[in-house]
């Protein structure tokens, strides 16, 4: 098996109550995070019957690392890699970025729900054979041709410690680095139909993203696949 390779991560924190002017948090939040969104950043014209999930303000750094969309009831953090080796803290090591972005938003918000994303990436040569190995035997037989593509989508609910969480795979070919091989994004998240307010805060938030990357066992889907 190659090296697995961690694509991005995004964390997205989901407001108890609608924020009316999102585009209000740019100059701060990029303060807070230390000026790493150094690019110019956009504000949207959304109505303010939209969805307030959708982003209002967009904020970008030059060299694409970093972004962040901060809607009326959502904000997300963006962090992505280029061709870095997964290894015991590649993620960690983005933590204190995570946890200002947190506490930032628990000055004036409390989070109903918490997501935390990860994509990861790792090369392969026999895709085709791949995909027959791991799709039902019946369906290959069915689909006459060629392997070339397929995806495998599954999600669960469980309880990590006292959050009841949505856990959630996909797995697909992809090209990255102008390599070919899976991608599999990994998405753990409370499940939207408990509202946490009262226990999202900034030490809770922290541990449950620590305690979710256990649920991940990249390493031991990409040897599935190979």
């Amino acid at each position: 098996m190659s090296d697995i390779k961690l694509v991005s991560l995004q964390t997205g924190l989901f407001f108890n109550k609608v924020v009316t002017r999102p585009d209000e948090y740019v100059t701060s939040l990029n303060t807070a995070c230390q000026n790493i969104f150094d690019a110019l950043p956009i504000v949207l014209p959304i109505p303010e019957d939209a969805p307030p999930e959708i982003p209002v303000a967009q904020l970008n750094s030059k060299l694409k690392k970093y972004a962040s969309n901060i809607g009326r009831r959502r904000a997300d953090l963006f962090i992505n890699e280029t061709n870095t080796i997964l290894q015991e803290n590649t993620i960690s090591q983005h933590f204190p970025l995570v946890e200002k972005f947190i506490e930032f938003f628990l000055r004036d918000n409390t989070f109903s729900r918490i997501a935390f994303v990860a994509k990861y990436f790792s090369e392969l040569t026999n895709i085709e054979e791949s995909i027959k190995k791991n799709t039902n035997s019946k369906i290959v037989e069915l689909h006459s041709g060629k392997p070339f593509f397929s995806t495998t989508q599954y999600t669960s609910t469980q309880d990590l410690g006292e959050f009841h969480i949505i856990n959630f795979t996909l797995i697909e070919k992809a090209t990255y680095m102008e390599k070919e091989g899976f991608m599999i994004t990994r998405d753990i998240n409370t499940n939207p139909s408990s509202n946490y307010s009262e226990k999202l805060k900034k030490d809770e938030c922290v541990s449950l993203i620590n305690e979710s990357l256990s649920l991940h066992k990249v390493a031991s889907f990409f040897e599935l696949l190979s």
